[in-house]
């Protein structure tokens, strides 16, 4: 649902704000073939691959007097509280070549999955579960903010960015046996992984050349 004077609101499976700012500022658009960036995910997702497209959220984007642009995006719980709920909001500006966003984001239960032991699969059909679509996770609640920025010259643009990814023990687990996104459970699942809050900060910087621009013509033939 879209609006010129008002915004745009979306809702389902989408990408995040913080998703379509990674693919905005990185100078290899978040390729998964040739970006480290994209490939990984981990910062797209504000700290884990899963958390880059939210399920059933609702997101929404504004742009004011052509300058100013800001958004907002809420994934309600599945489950109890506010476990598996996230929120983002953005902030940013685009002037004479230039373009700076600010992002915050906080992801309550985020999944972080792995393979399970021989032990773990040993013991999974006396839990009930199935070994064939069963993982084990790491369970946290993350909190990120960035910032990102890049000025275009036309035929050169820079790119420069900074995020700052908090993991720290969930306020809310999540129960074993939890569905997962792609049909699988997690019967097992590590709720108090860090004593201490674990900190993981990635910046990067870059430039992206055009050396080659494709035109098109149109012409009036006259008989």
């Amino acid at each position: 649902m879209s609006s010129k004077s008002i915004g745009t609101f979306t809702f389902g499976r989408q990408n995040t704000l913080l998703a379509d700012g990674v693919a905005k500022y990185d100078p290899n658009s978040a390729s998964q073939a040739f970006s480290l960036i994209g490939l990984s995910g981990t910062t797209a997702g504000a700290g884990d691959t899963q958390d880059r497209r939210l399920d059933g959220s609702l997101k929404y984007v504004a742009t004011y007097a052509e300058i100013v642009h800001a958004g907002a995006m809420y994934k309600p719980n599945e489950g109890n509280g506010i476990s598996n709920s996230a929120y983002e909001i953005s902030f940013g500006a685009e002037y004479a070549g230039a373009s700076i966003d600010a992002y915050y984001v906080k992801v309550h239960d985020a999944i972080s999955v792995a393979p399970l032991s021989a032990a773990q699969v040993a013991l999974l059909p006396g839990l009930g579960f199935s070994p064939s679509n069963s993982l084990a996770a790491t369970i946290s609640d993350n909190t990120s903010y960035s910032i990102m920025g890049l000025y275009n010259l036309g035929i050169v643009r820079f790119f420069a960015a900074y995020e700052h990814i908090s993991f720290a023990n969930p306020n809310t687990p999540l129960a074993a046996g939890f569905d997962d996104i792609g049909g699988y459970k997690l019967p097992s699942s590590v709720t108090q992984p860090f004593p201490t809050d674990k900190i993981l900060q990635v910046f990067w910087a870059g430039a992206k050349y055009k050396y080659f621009e494709r035109r098109a013509y149109r012409g009036v033939l006259r008989l």
